[in-house]
């Protein structure tokens, strides 16, 4: 018996000793450089993913950094930059249980515990208690303030020094001073939604205020703030500029983020709002008119959506007139159906991980290089087929992209996949059109004018592969960064591969300073053979395929498309600049302008054999793109408002463009009013633009290829 009662025990020490040795914490992901010192060593070792981190082991950050770790059972720890901490765990006194504790000597640190776990976290002068749910833990290490964020569950918060605490719930902050009990409980505002967003990550703050409802205050309904502008007053003059431990950067980011916020900022582009309520559901009717010399075309459109958390989706009806006066709903052709599917997104929108199927427009991939600002829908067609994207985050350092362009006509589209550790970001992607000459046009689809099909392939596809294959490289890189100053580094390479190189584009490198509010740099570009810069750009599927009239009609049409209108010979180099502000709050202004410099060789039309090449030199191709919007923080009425001109390479399509005078050109105004009554919106906009006259083409454009359209429409919004 006693043999067997030792030997119980024994088990038993080891089991417990196995248990207590598998408790660690694991670091899953690190964006930026931290590092630890184990208990048994004092000598520091750079933290990887993987990393297993042990009971009494230090932990420290650097400047911008965000370390995620997990432990217990699926309970997670995020350190925010130039954060330190010591970690402990253990197993709790229940049954299963774990305990474990934090101690924050200065930095920030978010906490979410999910199950079996009880955690503290200590600070200088604060404690923090909870058995469930997330918080956000934020101390000054010289001055022992302490601010505590609650996004989920119940916390116990107290001073060190006291044993009489207080009770805080999801949606509420506090602040700890020094031999102070916690001050009074207030509610979390966009500056300290702004501030836990820039240090531990956009997706897992999101995700906690969504799950647990809790809606943000504007920062006007309290002036107290997670850390204080004590903190900033006091602290500020012991930071050394020099170091990158400024104990959580206070000066640099409290002091910009928190107390400067109003007049201090980096610029931030306006996103155009569709949706005038916030409503869960809307219904939209608009009437639109297009308008090309001598010739109307009308179009009545009833577009009713639903947006879910994690799926929303639109449809629209439209009842068309097209080229030849007919009136149609478009349930005949299978574009006509795939066109009423305004948009349907599926996926988790915090984690960013979301499948697209619907009208694209403004959709870049990396820096824009070759991917930009792309729209799939041609305005001379009445429907246009849907098209999808695609996006998705891993391990928060990992990203992709993808489209097609169209699904009945599944020709065209690109993948793009990017890395991002710390302050770089390495970009590979890979675009196609499978065959330029491929198309498919119903002749009843066409809004203002049939374009003709040629009989004959001219030039011959096997001599002139109308084929695309692109292939980028680039490379970000943040040179300097500081609460109200940025530099960064972008090269940007890309190639054709057709036998072998049909053509590069590059742009090396471009330098982008960011300061109050601005945005601006600029860059060389070089282009070369049949690669252009910004080559799925708005106007891709007017110029994708074109046909040319013959001289007469002995001789044989020419089909135009970027591969063949482009010389393999040409030679481009000029600059391109960028400017971006937010002089206001509420007001965007995006200007954007590429000048060439030297160019020769940059255009070959392909004749037929009875017919000789046509070879010219086009000088001073230009790209410009200016856009002014403003919303409802500058002007309550609009809900968004805007006015643009975009024209792409203006001197190549066509031949003798020029400003203003182009087939890449739209020139146009938009705005949504903020429900007026009954919950009842108004939009209304109109542009300008140049639409080839078919079988009349002879690569000028006439007096009578320009389209004006102009649209006009209530919203109503439910639920």
């Amino acid at each position: 018996m006693k043999f067997n009662l030792k030997a119980t025990l024994t088990c038993t020490l080891l089991l417990a000793t196995v248990l207590y040795a598998q408790l660690s914490f694991e670091v899953t992901s690190i964006n930026g450089s931290a590092r630890v010192q184990r208990a048994e060593k004092k000598t520091w070792e750079k933290i990887t993913s993987g990393t297993k981190v042990q009971d009494n082991d230090i932990v420290e950050t650097y400047f911008q950094t965000k370390l995620i770790l997990l432990f217990g059972n699926s309970n997670i720890m995020i350190l925010g930059s130039n954060s330190k901490v010591l970690l402990n765990i253990a197993p709790g006194n229940a049954s299963g249980k774990i305990s474990t504790s934090i101690t924050l000597f200065n930095g920030g640190v978010f906490t979410k515990t999910i199950s079996d776990c009880h955690t503290i976290v200590y600070t200088t002068n604060a404690v923090c208690e909870m058995d469930s749910g997330s918080v956000s833990s934020v101390a000054d290490g010289k001055t022992g303030e302490t601010g505590f964020q609650v996004l989920a569950g119940t916390v116990n918060v107290r001073n060190i020094s006291q044993q009489k605490g207080k009770v805080l719930n999801a949606g509420l902050t506090t602040m700890i001073l020094p031999n102070k009990e916690p001050t009074a409980p207030l509610y979390i505002t966009h500056r300290h939604v702004t501030v836990l967003q820039h240090f531990f990550g956009d997706e897992y703050i999101k995700n906690e205020l969504e799950i647990s409802g809790i809606k943000p205050t504007d920062d006007q309904s309290s002036k107290r703030l997670s850390i204080s502008q004590n903190i900033t007053e006091k602290t500020a003059k012991y930071v050394d500029q020099g170091m990158y431990k400024s104990l959580f950067s206070p000066e640099k980011i409290y002091g910009a983020i928190l107390e400067d916020q109003q007049k201090f900022k980096f610029y931030l582009p306006q996103i155009r709002q569709t949706d005038a309520a916030a409503s869960r559901g809307a219904v939209a009717f608009n009437f639109n008119a297009g308008i090309m010399p001598g010739n109307t075309k009308l179009n009545l459109s009833l577009s009713p959506s639903i947006r879910l958390s994690k799926f929303e989706t639109g449809l629209q009806f439209r009842l068309s007139q097209n080229a030849n006066s007919a009136m149609s709903f478009g349930a005949t052709s299978l574009d006509g159906i795939l066109d009423m599917v305004q948009f349907l997104r599926i996926g988790n929108f915090i984690d960013s991980n979301i499948i697209y199927v619907g009208q694209i427009s403004n959709y870049s991939m990396g820096y824009g290089l070759v991917v930009d600002n792309f729209s799939n829908v041609n305005p001379n067609l009445n429907f246009n087929s849907a098209g999808v994207t695609l996006q998705g985050n891993l391990w928060d350092t990992f990203h992709g992209k993808a489209f097609l362009g169209n699904i009945s006509t599944p020709y065209y589209g690109g993948l793009y996949l990017s890395y991002t550790p710390a302050i770089y970001q390495f970009g590979v992607g890979y675009y196609f059109d499978i065959d330029q000459y491929k198309t498919k046009w119903p002749l009843d689809n066409f809004r203002f004018i049939p374009m003709s099909v040629s009989e004959t392939t001219v030039p011959s596809p096997t001599q002139d592969p109308a084929n695309v294959h692109i292939f980028e490289l680039n490379l970000g890189a943040e040179i300097c960064s500081y609460y109200n100053f940025k530099m960064k580094l972008l090269l940007e390479y890309a190639q054709k591969l057709q036998k072998g190189n049909d053509g590069v584009a590059a742009r090396i490198p471009s330098i982008i300073f960011d300061i109050n509010k601005m945005q601006f740099g600029g860059g060389l570009v070089v282009e070369t053979g049949r690669m252009l810069s910004s080559q799925f750009n708005p106007f891709y599927t007017i110029n994708r395929l074109r046909l040319k009239n013959a001289a007469n009609q002995n001789l044989p049409d020419t089909l135009i498309t970027q591969n063949t209108y482009l010389s393999s010979d040409r030679r481009s180099t000029g600059i391109s600049l960028i400017y971006r502000a937010n002089p206001l709050n509420g007001m965007d202004v995006n200007v954007r302008y590429k000048q060439d410099f030297l160019s020769n060789d940059a255009i070959n039309i392909v004749r037929g054999t009875t017919e000789t090449d046509t070879i010219s030199d086009i000088k001073g191709d230009f790209t410009l793109l200016l856009n002014f919007s403003i919303n409802d923080s500058l002007v309550s009425f609009f809900k968004h408002a805007g006015i643009y001109f975009q024209q792409y390479h203006g001197k190549l399509y066509p031949s003798n463009g020029g400003f203003f005078s182009s087939w890449n050109m739209e020139f146009g105004f938009n705005f949504l009013t903020r429900p007026l009554f009954l919950n009842l919106a108004f939009e209304a906009g109109g542009k300008l633009l140049y639409i080839d006259a078919g079988k009349r083409l002879n690569n000028q454009i006439g007096s009578n290829e320009s389209m004006f359209e102009i649209y006009a429409g209530l919203q109503w919004g439910f639920l």
